[in-house]
């Protein structure tokens, strides 16, 4: 048998984890517009729902840093971005869902019109800002080509430069200049400021893909991560603008925004 006809099942196998995924989040946005099951239940069914499609993300991005094609700077760049994702599970599923559904605290900052903060939140968040997006930052760097010369390198942090000024004001006119504001006390906005630098640590990560070269290789994973990372953006500056207005709570739909980017990034290791 052709080793086309063997390689096309396992092709087939990621396409259908794929569309099983896409159904899964339709109905997950139906259940943040009606609840099915009670609105005393949102809580622990939004906590729950919100783990499957991460679980099916880790497993993808793990399947293709082991495929045989791929050259070993390209293994080892999915190699740290499942390392990334695991650790996006860790905090934004399981660390939230203890401190949500465990510990019955607030696993996300008060509204800023209130100065008596609870700092329960500030785990998860602060695995994803430390931990999680160095990682996908590297991973990325690993999946383009490295830069070979002192311009090429001025080059590229100058375009992006330019790019995350243009992008970081609407995040500083929405996101930081609220808290900034509101709270007297350094070492809270420090703390509050961790949601706002997130979104542009991860505008980052998305310049460091489109800004830089994949080689002789397809664009198209990099084209469809870079697109599951700025659907992730969206969804954080919403969640921000929610949490400060006091009107978000687990289980609303922007819940379902953040699956479908992490659909869009599980599509990059399937492409």
């Amino acid at each position: 048998m052709p080793s086309g006809d063997v390689y096309q099942p396992a092709i087939n196998r990621g396409w259908w984890v794929i569309r099983v995924n896409g159904i899964y989040i339709a109905l997950f946005f139906l259940w943040t517009q009606f609840h099915w099951g009670g609105e005393q239940y949102q809580t622990l069914i939004g906590n729950l729902g919100y783990m499957p499609v991460h679980v099916f993300w880790i497993a993808m991005w793990w399947r293709t840093a082991m495929h045989p094609a791929l050259s070993r700077r390209a293994r080892w760049g999915w190699r740290v971005l499942t390392a990334g994702a695991l650790c996006n599970f860790i905090a934004s599923c399981m660390t939230w869902s203890y401190v949500e559904l465990v510990l019955q605290q607030q696993p996300f900052p008060s509204s800023t019109d209130s100065n008596d903060i609870d700092f329960d939140w500030l785990i998860p968040s602060t695995l994803v800002l430390f931990i999680v997006c160095p990682l996908l930052i590297y991973g990325f760097t690993l999946l383009t080509e490295a830069l070979k010369s002192h311009a090429e390198l001025f080059k590229f942090f100058l375009d992006t430069g330019i790019v995350l000024v243009g992008l970081g004001t609407p995040v500083w006119y929405f996101l930081v200049r609220p808290i900034v504001e509101i709270h007297s006390n350094a070492s809270e906005i420090a703390l509050l400021l961790q949601y706002p630098a997130t979104t542009l640590v991860l505008l980052f990560a998305v310049l460091v893909v489109l800004l830089k070269r994949s080689g002789p290789r397809d664009n198209s994973p990099l084209q469809w991560l870079a697109l599951g990372i700025l659907v992730d953006c969206t969804a954080d500056v919403i969640f921000n603008c929610l949490i400060q207005e006091n009107a978000y709570q687990t289980g609303d739909p922007i819940d379902a925004l953040y699956l479908a980017g992490g659909l869009l990034l599980m599509t990059g290791a399937q492409w």
